[in-house]
């Protein structure tokens, strides 16, 4: 039966070309995937600028990525991966330029945070280089399974890194043990390594006071420290609404008091000794 047969291979060969037509644009996409994230143009994904006018009336630009592939050769459900991929790599792209931009002369607990984004960045590009460097043939698919705990984390870090720009550092500090304590694992996880890093200039600055009554107005004002000096009256004020969420009023109020009591011992009674002594038999303890 030559027809039968005949027919039997056009159909074959009809539904072979659809399935080419299918995956279309799937393999120039997956592999050009790996420029995107890294936050270059290929010949599928370019980088664009858009300026609009913000809340003030000025011009304020924003990131945008332009597909350039025939959309008709792109897949209905490969439609909702490219959305995710472009997402990331919007919000890679924006921490990058952010991490670059941070100035030296922020408040030390905020250019710990932005160290940490940097690491975390580096990782991402170390993950991606070795993803593509085995050789094995990605499709979106794939990709989308192997990218899920990095989109988890980078969701996760621009909201902190919105949080870092928003709030002062005592609150973003709580903000960040909050979520070192609660909810996803992953989550968990990175905001605890965030938290440590940026929770020890902020730590040394307690120390600082505890142990030596020494104080700077620079330094209580960058990191909304609960303790400020007041030239005026040539003293040190206590302030109980700038106490981070991880310490106890109680305890802070003592941190208060102690420092206080170290800085009146050096300032008017002179009584260098003792404090020295002080200072060395508790500078070793681990005051975590």
């Amino acid at each position: 039966k030559p027809s039968a047969v005949l027919c039997h291979m056009s159909l074959a060969a009809a539904l072979s070309k659809s399935e080419e037509r299918a995956c279309g644009a799937e393999p120039g996409l997956a592999h050009d995937l790996r420029y995107l994230l890294l936050g270059t143009d290929s010949s599928s994904f370019k980088f664009t600028t858009r300026s609009h006018n913000g809340e003030d009336g000025s011009r304020v630009g924003g990131l945008g990525v332009e597909i350039t592939v025939d959309a008709g050769s792109v897949q209905q459900n490969q439609l909702g991966y490219l959305k995710e991929f472009v997402q990331l790599a919007l919000v890679v792209k924006q921490l990058s330029l952010e991490t670059a931009a941070t100035p030296t002369a922020s408040r030390p607990s905020l250019q710990a945070f932005y160290a940490c984004v940097g690491e975390s960045l580096l990782r991402f590009q170390q993950f991606l280089n070795t993803l593509y460097g085995s050789g094995e043939r990605q499709s979106l698919v794939s990709l989308r399974y192997r990218l899920d705990d990095w989109l988890t984390s980078f969701r996760h870090i621009y909201w902190l890194h919105l949080k870092a720009k928003t709030l002062p550092a005592h609150e973003f500090l709580s903000v960040l043990h909050e979520h070192s304590l609660f909810g996803d694992s992953l989550i968990q996880q990175l905001s605890a390594g965030y938290y440590t890093a940026a929770f020890k200039p902020y730590l040394r600055l307690i120390n600082s006071w505890l142990l030596l009554g020494v104080l700077t107005e620079t330094e209580a004002v960058r990191e909304d420290f609960f303790v400020k000096p007041d030239e005026t009256r040539k003293d040190f004020l206590y302030f109980s609404e700038l106490v981070p969420s991880f310490l106890r009023q109680k305890t802070a109020f003592r941190i208060y008091q102690v420092g206080k009591s170290i800085s009146f011992l050096k300032l008017y009674l002179d009584d260098k000794q003792w404090c020295n002594e002080f200072y060395n038999s508790t500078s070793t303890a681990d005051l975590t």
